[in-house]
């Protein structure tokens, strides 16, 4: 979304009961809003200038008010319920999952202003912080890595080990490349050593092995708690 339309979009500009909503919520006063118009409780919410837990009854509703406010900002969180039936609906709740674990760990590092969010989804029980911290793995060009810990590192967080990654949650070894199918992912990576710091990491297309792009740097996650 352009600069122009935030600001005719922007509460204070708008006036009214809009401007009134804003002023309630940033003076702390609890304040109760009844609006049937989805439109208007993400356009209220995108522009309170506060911390926003936004939650919806169910996850079609929750990736649409995602997708929505994703439109006003970049620093919107989507916390859905943990799957249990993951291997069941493996594409869909690989991209649910990979989500949820970004958000849960945008959420202790306080990057994001708004969090979406289900009823089912708060409910359930969360891992403690340093568990979050330590179920993400970090990996930039140029930096400079112990290869076995990063092997040991990448097993402990679910991934498996094999000749050649096929599919999500694969790595393999081979001369000084490591290729690796993080979940959520739309192709695997190909991250090149010169000893034992990171040259490049690129994105490779599954079916010809050939680079689609390279990354300064690129975060990698696996899995939040156990």
């Amino acid at each position: 979304m352009n600069e122009s339309l935030k600001e005719l979009l922007d509460l204070r500009e708008l006036g009214g009961n809009l401007l009134e909503i804003r002023r309630s919520v940033r003076a702390g006063i609890n304040t109760a809003v009844f609006t049937p118009n989805l439109s208007e409780r993400v356009h209220i919410s995108s522009s309170l200038d506060k911390k926003v837990l936004f939650v919806t009854s169910d996850k079609v509703k929750a990736r649409e008010v995602f997708d929505r406010l994703s439109e006003f900002s970049h620093n919107v969180g989507l916390l859905l319920e943990r799957d249990d039936l993951l291997m069941y609906r493996k594409f869909n709740s690989l991209v649910d999952s990979t989500k949820r674990n970004m958000c849960l760990l945008g959420m202790i590092n306080d990057s994001l202003d708004i969090v979406v969010t289900t009823s089912e989804a708060i409910l359930q029980y969360f891992p403690n912080k340093d568990n979050i911290k330590n179920s993400y793995l970090k990996l930039d060009v140029e930096q400079t890595v112990d290869i076995k810990e990063l092997l040991a590192k990448l097993v402990s967080l679910g991934y498996n080990r094999v000749d050649s990654v096929e599919e999500y949650g694969d790595f393999s070894l081979k001369g000084d490349i490591l290729s690796i199918f993080p979940e959520g992912s739309n192709f695997p990576l190909s991250i090149s050593f010169f000893d034992d710091v990171i040259e490049s990491i690129k994105s490779y297309d599954l079916s010809t092995r050939k680079s689609l792009s390279s990354h300064d740097n690129r975060s990698e996650e696996r899995r939040v708690g156990k």
